[in-house]
């Protein structure tokens, strides 16, 4: 065999090698693949498992318990005829009945007690300072104004399906009180001002709606709840 013979004989023996190695790694990307597309099938079913879970759960919670707890931040409030979320605190409202308490003589275990007027507390409603005027406008009719705007005010609280799961209407609110935010050069905290509402009603819903408008006085002389 001369030279050239053998030349030729190593420069197909290592193209043969060479050929032999590509498809090792063609195999060895292929498999790669392979499994990669087999752990993707795997997590796809694993988020598609917990994702009907999810919608199992916030269904059962939301439509079937309609007793479960809702946490105190989703919350809208119902002003001008507008939804808004922007509120960071609704705080306050609750009602108390007066009440007196009488003794009977001859009875020494026992008391009377006569439930008078309700009386229902202020509520103040907090927000990051914006463009909007909502509250000066208002506050300021109250001011200025010889008819005085009266709302009825709706507090919405929902799950976390958005269902609404309570409604409170403050009815024939007026507000008596608007605090502006304090500035200070060194603080980088939001802005926040502050307003607080009187109301002569408060009526509690499942459903929200018929809120934020403005309201006039009944024959009767007081504020209809829609």
């Amino acid at each position: 065999m001369n030279v050239l013979q053998q030349q030729l004989q190593v420069a197909q023996q290592r193209l043969s090698q060479e050929q032999i190695a590509r498809e090792q790694e063609a195999q060895a990307i292929q498999q790669q693949l392979i499994r990669e597309q087999a752990i993707r099938q795997q997590l796809e079913a694993e988020l598609a498992q917990l994702k009907s879970v999810y919608e199992r759960e916030a269904n059962i919670n939301s439509s079937t318990n309609r007793n479960n707890y809702i946490t105190g931040n989703r919350f809208y409030i119902e002003m001008e005829s507008t939804l808004t979320a922007s509120f960071s605190e609704c705080s306050g409202f609750g009602v108390n009945l007066k009440k007196e308490a009488y003794l009977e003589g001859g009875v020494n275990d026992l008391q009377r007690i006569v439930v008078g007027h309700a009386e229902f507390d202020d509520i103040t409603l907090k927000r990051g300072m914006s463009d909007s005027q909502t509250f000066w406008n208002w506050i300021t009719n109250t001011l200025t104004s010889l008819e005085k705007e009266r709302r009825n005010v709706n507090i919405v609280l929902f799950n976390q399906a958005g269902e609404t799961m309570q409604c409170w209407t403050l009815i024939g609110s007026i507000p008596i009180s608007w605090k502006a935010p304090a500035f200070q050069a060194d603080s980088s905290s939001m802005a926040i001002e502050e307003l607080t509402l009187a109301y002569e009603g408060l009526q509690l819903t499942q459903t929200s709606g018929a809120g934020a408008s403005i309201v006039q006085r009944d024959d009767s002389g007081f504020f209809a709840p829609n």
